[in-house]
């Protein structure tokens, strides 16, 4: 009987240990404004900057990464850092996200995501502007018009470095 009492004890204590563990990692990873990140993805070197941004002087485009974050909330994060190896936060702004119409159309239409190209419509002080994810990957690229045509034969984005992509 007092086995049984001893390790009812510790199973609760490992319980209780197991469900602090997942609630502080639920607080760290949700921020309340935003929601939970739901993915991450770093700024295709070949991109174009997104219209309402602008590189801080004394900086190039080859000096700095973008990273963006998207958020169960419609929202998203895009975070510009300087060159390595210090990686420094230059600009950090959240905007309005959701899938662009176009996309919208496909998922409604096939009943899933798997296919390429898929569009995100961001939207910063009333600037609208497109993110494309056109591989399976963690990169983006920023377009001006939407393609059309889509593909089930979802290509490979090209390797990067995730250490790049940061932390929102």
């Amino acid at each position: 009987m007092m086995i049984v009492s001893v390790t009812n004890a510790m199973n609760k204590q490992h319980l209780l240990l197991a469900l602090i563990l997942v609630s502080f990692n639920f607080l760290c990873s949700c921020n309340p404004m935003d929601g939970f990140v739901e993915s991450n993805f770093l700024l295709a070197n070949d991109s174009r900057l997104p219209i309402w941004l602008k590189i801080p002087e004394g900086y190039t485009r080859d000096d700095v990464t973008v990273s963006v974050f998207l958020y169960s909330s419609n929202k998203a994060r895009f975070v510009v850092r300087g060159p390595k190896p210090e990686r420094t936060e230059l600009i950090n702004i959240v905007t309005n996200a959701e899938w662009h119409e176009v996309t919208k159309e496909v998922i409604k239409r096939q009943g899933n995501y798997n296919f390429s190209p898929q569009y995100y419509s961001v939207t910063y002080q009333n600037v609208k502007d497109i993110v494309s994810f056109p591989c399976k990957g963690a990169i983006f690229w920023m377009v001006n018009d939407v393609e059309k045509k889509y593909s089930t034969n979802q290509p490979e984005c090209p390797p990067i470095n995730t250490d790049d992509i940061g932390r929102p």
